[in-house]
């Protein structure tokens, strides 16, 4: 559970919520990527037990961390803006928060054979 007080009052967001917000973000990339988890593993287990994000909590608010399979020719930056927009504009619908930092790491690539990669696009980098 994670929470967030402001004048209005105290707004919890349970981690279900927030990994359906992710998990629809990610079918709206037509196929183009999957969630994984930080190991890069893709499966059920990963979806159910929402190991395909991690959450950071502090003062000026909290920080998103995707793990994330694409396919082979799929842009790296167009698939994790897309991403980043859509979470973004998703969490700020539904909790009335703007999250602080949203990161989406590639955990590699899918072709005949899973190319292990790790690479880090943070929502401060998209302009």
């Amino acid at each position: 559970m994670y929470s967030k007080e402001n004048n209005l009052g105290k707004i919890n967001i349970s981690k279900n919520v927030l990994g359906n917000i992710i998990q629809n973000a990610a079918d709206e990339l037509s196929g183009k990527a999957v969630l994984c988890s930080s190991k890069g593993k893709i499966g059920k287990n990963e979806q159910k037990n929402m190991t395909f994000f991690e959450i950071r909590e502090d003062d000026d608010g909290y920080a998103i961390k995707i793990y994330l399979m694409i396919k082979f020719g799929a842009g790296i930056s167009t698939i994790s803006s897309q991403l980043i927009e859509s979470v973004e504009r998703d969490i700020i619908t539904v909790t009335g928060i703007k999250p602080k930092n949203i990161v989406v790491v590639i955990k590699g690539v899918i072709s005949k054979n899973i190319a292990k990669r790790n690479i880090e696009v943070r929502s401060d980098e998209i302009q």
